[in-house]
């Protein structure tokens, strides 16, 4: 039997990651069916679902019923960049480059957040908090728990905290 542990968050995002590939794969094979190459794209299809069964038997049990509920209201994108092309958009996001997301937060955050008086009521429902706090990378992306607006008076700095 396969030992099981647990995911690190690195893992996670991997899995889901291939998970999505194979989605995108199987919508992509009907595409190509002209160019001759169906049966070797299935074959890689299959390949890579037996990798994901193996992956996930040294999943714990409890850990793979929670991806799969999670997975009910997940959407995972398959992302094609272009040179030269800004951002690329999708039925439900639009990507931007992260220099220029960092720069418009830094620009908020100077502009909006440095001086803010708001009162602790008002910073619970400031819209500004809430979007710096969807815009930032996960690790920067703190939340006020008690009520105070830790976004009032930061200085970022424009690639301080870029990918």
């Amino acid at each position: 039997m396969t030992e099981q542990r647990p995911l690190t968050g690195r893992e996670y995002t991997s899995l889901l990651s291939l998970v999505g590939s194979l989605d995108a794969m199987t919508e992509a094979i009907p595409g190509l069916e002209g160019r001759g190459q169906t049966e070797a794209l299935k074959t890689a299809l299959d390949t890579g679902a037996t990798a994901l069964r193996l992956i996930c038997d040294t999943v714990p049990l409890k850990k793979l019923a929670r991806i799969q509920q999670d997975m009910r209201h997940t959407r995972i994108y398959t992302k094609v960049e272009a040179p030269g092309i800004r951002t690329v958009d999708t039925e439900h996001h639009r990507y931007v480059p992260a220099r220029v997301l960092n720069q418009l937060v830094d620009y908020v955050a100077q502009h909006e957040c440095f001086l803010c008086d708001k009162t602790d009521v008002e910073a619970r429902r400031c819209p500004i908090r809430e979007m710096m706090e969807e815009a930032l990378p996960h690790e920067l992306a703190y939340r006020a728990t008690d009520g105070k607006c830790r976004w009032s008076g930061v200085v970022l700095g424009t690639g301080e905290w870029e990918d």
